[in-house]
């Protein structure tokens, strides 16, 4: 039985727009789960495929639990040939079989994709890097209009304190860049955690849910790149699957994975003061804290930033750095056994230039 999608709608809440819709057919729920989606109000005016964020986004629940997926509403007929590639790869690196994928779908009808281009932005040393790269190239090479931050990914919808706070710092992060931030938020983890691995499979297909939200305003979205080119693997974002949630309306590029979150570090980070001010790097916000400093993220961080001599300019992390917590990281997966090596290298590296012993 495929997982369904249907009453799929458009609505004003507030100063904000939400389109919502019932998803049923999933295991263990017998009633159906209202799935939505939140921007800010005048964001979603021409939304061109409102069946798109569901599409996408509930893909890997669908292949995780070997179903089809039905959506009743307009979707991007390209996207069918897309989704043939999308079950291969996930057949290859999962041994995931997905079911028939089925939606209303429309062609272009003499629309054309609207001049905005996106980034996602958590104010990490990924987002940073792209943002800073991409801001001032011309017009037509990612030149990046807008900031884009979803809370309900990384940040628990019902922690309303830290949203708050890293929406602000994200806002005047923006306002020192000259880019507006538009801040989304859904529900949508709510239904995957259970079903799907964020990381290693469900991340990527949410951010595209959420841009193709916001068709109308942006047709070029950045996914900033977690790894490198020499270091990837299967992974929810990934420079062969991320371009293949793209349609005529909205295309996605995978940015930076040409550099290590190093080499990001010293290219970009470390010269800017923006960055400087508001780096948030810390997915464990232990006690609700910004940066909590005591992660294996938070420790690995400060090393970088402490090898290329901006440590002490770092606003948001302490600069004590406590070469016990060094030494006690633990390294458990595969994603940090990459980024561990990497920051090993750039301590020899940093002691040979300095004839270090």
């Amino acid at each position: 039985m495929p997982i369904q999608v249907s009453d799929i709608r458009l609505d004003e809440k507030g100063a904000g727009s939400e389109l919502s819709a019932a998803v049923s057919g999933l295991p263990g729920r017998r009633e159906p789960f209202r799935l939505w989606f939140r921007f800010p109000g005048g964001t979603l005016d021409g939304l061109r495929r409102p069946g798109n964020p569901f599409l996408t986004s509930l893909l890997p629940v669908a292949a995780k639990t070997g179903s089809g997926l039905n959506v009743e509403g307009r979707t991007s007929s390209m996207l069918d040939g897309h989704f043939d590639q999308i079950r291969r790869i996930w057949k290859e690196w999962y041994g995931l079989k997905l079911g028939a994928v089925a939606g209303r779908a429309c062609g272009m009808n003499g629309e054309t994709a609207a001049p905005g281009v996106g980034c996602f932005f958590s104010g990490g040393v990924d987002s940073f890097y792209s943002v800073l790269k991409n801001r001032q190239r011309e017009q037509g090479e990612n030149r990046i209009t807008h900031l884009l931050y979803v809370h309900g990914f990384d940040v628990d919808l019902d922690d309303h304190d830290l949203d708050a706070s890293v929406t602000d710092s994200l806002r005047k992060a923006g306002d020192d860049l000259g880019l507006p931030l538009i801040r989304a938020s859904t529900n949508l983890r709510r239904l995957t955690d259970r079903i799907a691995s964020w990381g290693r499979l469900q991340h990527g297909a949410a951010l595209a849910g959420v841009a193709h939200g916001l068709s109308g305003i942006l047709g070029t979205v950045l996914v900033p790149a977690t790894h490198t080119y020499q270091h990837v693997f299967p992974w929810g974002t990934h420079p062969l699957l991320d371009p293949l949630w793209s349609d005529r309306f909205v295309t996605f590029v995978t940015d930076g994975c040409e550099a290590t979150r190093t080499g990001k570090i010293n290219q970009q980070i470390a010269g800017s003061d923006t960055a400087l001010r508001y780096l948030r790097v810390c997915h464990d916000n232990r006690g609700g804290a910004f940066n909590c400093g005591s992660c294996e993220k938070c420790i690995r961080t400060k090393v970088v930033l402490y090898l290329a001599g901006v440590l002490d300019r770092c606003r948001t992390v302490d600069d004590g750095l406590d070469m016990d917590k060094v030494r006690e990281i633990r390294i458990k997966l595969r994603i940090t056994e990459s980024f561990a090596r990497e920051t090993l290298a750039e301590l020899l590296r940093t002691a040979a230039e300095l004839d270090l012993d």
